[in-house]
C-alpha cells in the first residue's frame, strides 16, 4: 500500500518536492553516502529483482482486495513491480559510483604509501631508474 501510495505521489503536481521511494536499513538509508551500505544495497537489489507485488499480501483480505484494485486502476501489477525496480536501479546507481570513488580514493592512498617509501628509500634498482652499482664479479676482475 505504500508503494502505490508512493508512487502516486510521484505524479501530483502539488507535491513536487517529495523524494520518492527510499529505500532504508536500521542503520539508515541506502543512498551510497554511507560506507557500508554497499553489501546490503546488493543484497536488496537482487531481492527486488524476483520480488512482484502480486506476491504481496495484507493481514485482511479485504484490504488485500482494495490494494490491488487501485494498483489495476494505477497500471497493474508489472508497472509497480517496474516502478519498485527503476528506484531501486537508481539507488544502486548512486551506490555504484560511490563505490567505484571510494576504491579511486583507497587505491591512491594506499599507492601513495609506496610513493612515499620510494621517496625515503631512494630509487632502488628497476626499470628505468639508476642501478646501484654491484661490486664486481670474480669473473670480471
Amino acid at each position: 500500500f505504500e508503494v502505490l501510495q508512493t508512487y502516486l505521489l510521484l505524479q501530483d503536481p502539488s507535491a513536487p518536492e517529495f523524494e520518492g521511494l527510499i529505500f532504508c536499513t536500521s542503520s539508515g538509508v541506502l543512498d551510497g553516502q554511507r560506507d557500508g551500505c554497499y553489501d546490503v544495497s546488493v543484497a536488496l537489489a537482487r531481492r527486488l529483482a524476483v520480488l512482484s507485488v502480486a506476491e504481496a499480501n495484507a493481514s485482511d483480505p479485504r484490504d488485500q482486495e482494495m490494494i490491488m484494485t487501485l494498483v489495476d486502476e494505477e497500471g497493474g501489477i508489472e508497472s509497480m513491480n517496474r516502478f519498485i525496480r527503476d528506484r531501486m536501479l537508481s539507488t544502486l546507481k548512486m551506490v555504484q559510483s560511490n563505490f567505484v570513488k571510494d576504491m579511486h580514493q583507497l587505491e591512491a592512498r594506499l599507492g601513495d604509501d609506496r610513493a612515499a617509501q620510494r621517496r625515503r628509500d631512494g630509487p632502488g634498482p628497476g626499470p628505468g631508474r639508476d642501478q646501484e652499482a654491484l661490486p664486481p664479479s670474480p669473473t670480471e676482475e
